[in-house]
């Protein structure tokens, strides 16, 4: 069992850590609990913890001269910040340090305290096995979940309000201005074979993966920001401020997604569908922008996957309607039905072709009845048949 260390002055937040979280799970136990950055630092003198959870702002040794103290003495204890919105600033010092993960206290939750612990449990193993002490790859990961985090608060939670997510961005040196501001949502497309040809249950290689390969390629381009939104689906924000033209807006943004996209065919042999939304400024702009995109994105159910959509843009309904034709006439099932249960047949497809205007949560309907039809009627069929 890994050995833990909470250092907190506030003693509900040191003693809910404590209690609350599933140790076992993640091979862990908690040594001790210190309520001061001397305290602590004496303690891990004494006791050697693998990893250390602590606080910044602390009586008598705050957190960063603890960090300091630690990384003096050693390099692969694994250390977690807890901290507030505004020590931000602190917070980003401390991770250049060697820091492996963030936890904002206010607004921590099971799912992400998980996260962190599984990313912390992953480098001490590979630690025993001889890997490198050196943090530099948990701090890329930290990183991203802070974003990740952050965006969510805003977009999502309304914890943070549009100018803090703003400071916030300018803090972390988000290549983010709000002006002139395009949101695409990319969707993994077969995301389950995916995570079979990889071999990656959790899928935390994936995520890791697409995060550096998005942020390579965005960076590349001097354009915008990569966010996990959950397994399949990422939200990528690129500003414009120097482009005019939403013309050329457009054409930019298309070039940087066809790269994104060939890139994940020709590394994962797989294929992403994007949604993409039009222009604006402001950071305010941002949750409109982000269910602007969704709202495209929804267009793959018509079109299939690996495309690009964009809003007011119609989905071509005749490749639907071709496949609705192959059924209709899709002889080997016309000829398990008598000829009522055909007309019945014929006339749910139609049904089916008059609603693809529809709502997309009504056509689904419409379809999962029409497979439980089918399913039924032939069974039905073949029984009548068999009956003397």
């Amino acid at each position: 069992m890994y050995k833990v260390m909470i250092v907190e002055d506030e003693m509900l937040v040191r003693i809910g850590l404590k209690s609350s979280v599933d140790w076992n799970r993640f091979g862990m136990e908690v040594a001790a609990d210190y309520p001061d950055g001397q305290a602590a630092w004496d303690g891990y003198l004494r006791d050697k913890p693998d990893v250390v959870i602590t606080d910044i702002r602390m009586p008598r040794m705050d957190g960063m001269q603890l960090i300091a103290n630690i990384r003096e003495r050693d390099k692969a204890t694994r250390i977690v910040v807890l901290s507030c919105l505004e020590e931000f600033e602190l917070a980003r010092k401390a991770m250049a340090m060697g820091v492996s993960g963030y936890i904002l206290k206010l607004t921590m939750t099971e799912e992400e305290i998980s996260e962190t612990l599984h990313g912390i449990r992953e480098e001490l193993d590979r630690l025993g096995g001889g890997g490198s002490p050196d943090g530099s790859r948990g701090l890329g990961a930290s990183l991203d979940l802070i974003k990740e985090k952050m965006l969510k608060d805003f977009l999502f939670y309304g914890i943070l309000k549009a100018e803090e997510f703003e400071r916030f961005a300018e803090q972390s040196g988000m290549r983010l201005t709000g002006s002139r501001t395009v949101a695409c949502t990319m969707e993994v497309d077969r995301y389950g074979e995916l995570k079979r040809k990889f071999k990656d249950g959790h899928g935390h290689l994936i995520k890791m993966t697409l995060l550096n390969l998005l942020g390579e390629i965005m960076s590349g381009h001097k354009r915008g920001e990569a966010f996990f939104l959950d397994e399949t689906h990422y939200l990528l924000l690129f500003d414009f401020p120097d482009t005019p033209s939403e013309l050329a807006i457009k054409r930019e943004t298309t070039v940087i997604l066809g790269q994104i996209r060939e890139a994940i065919r020709t590394y994962f042999n797989g294929s992403v569908s994007f949604g993409i939304s039009g222009v604006q400024s402001g950071f305010g702009s941002l949750p409109k922008l982000h269910a602007d995109s969704r709202r495209a994105l929804e267009r793959k159910f018509w079109t299939g996957p690996g495309l690009m959509h964009e809003p007011q843009q119609p989905a071509d309904m005749e490749p639907i309607r071709l496949r609705l034709e192959a059924i209709r006439n899709f002889e080997p099932l016309r000829a398990l039905l008598s000829p009522m249960k055909l007309k019945e047949y014929e006339r749910f497809v139609e049904l089916i072709e008059s609603g693809l205007t529809e709502e997309r949560k009504a056509i689904e309907i419409g379809l999962f009845q029409f497979v439980q039809w089918v399913g039924t009627n032939v069974y039905d069929d073949r029984q009548n048949e068999k009956t003397p």
